[in-house]
């Protein structure tokens, strides 16, 4: 039966023109991407620097530049996992 339904799905999706994937943080966390909302996310680690701050604080401009560049690193070490690889399939 679960597997009729999964072709049926997958038939849906190879006949659509237009798909939307609404996914959280968990389709990405295995690979290593910090979540941003959790006990232990982004966030609660890392104060959200403002835009006003961006603009008129080198620092600040420091600190935002040296978080992106951190992220960056561990962007191009990952490899997208299964459900990654489903959504870009459709």
């Amino acid at each position: 039966m679960i597997k009729e339904e999964i072709l049926k799905i997958e038939g849906l999706l190879k006949e659509s023109h237009n798909i939307v994937f609404l996914t959280g943080a968990g389709i990405s966390t295995n690979l290593g991407l910090p979540d941003f909302r959790s006990d232990n996310g982004f966030w609660k680690t890392n104060k959200p620097i403002m835009f006003r701050d961006f603009l008129n604080s080198y620092q600040s401009r420091r600190l935002s530049w040296s978080r992106n560049i951190t992220l960056n690193k561990t962007l191009k070490k990952i490899k997208p996992n299964r459900g990654i690889c489903l959504s870009k399939k459709y």
